[in-house]
């Protein structure tokens, strides 16, 4: 479940150049965006399954597994 929530969390954050999530219509994969999203999910499957559906457990999972920090005193 965690590495699912990463997976989706990096595409949330924008370190996934030209792709979305929402709970909603998942990455909302569109003919325009077929080609990063072929090239995306080779290096992360894990988001495979959310093409065009959302994940019911995001919400959850992003309330109970730390973000990542980052500064100077961490």
């Amino acid at each position: 479940l965690k590495t699912i929530y990463e997976e989706l969390w990096k595409i949330v954050d924008g370190e996934a150049s030209g792709l979305t999530y929402t709970n909603d219509h998942g990455c909302n994969i569109q003919p325009h965006n077929n080609h990063i999203w072929k090239a995306y999910t080779k290096t992360h499957p894990a988001v495979t399954p959310f093409r065009n559906k959302g994940w019911p457990l995001y919400d959850r999972m992003n309330d109970i597994v730390p973000q990542k920090v980052t500064g100077q005193y961490v």
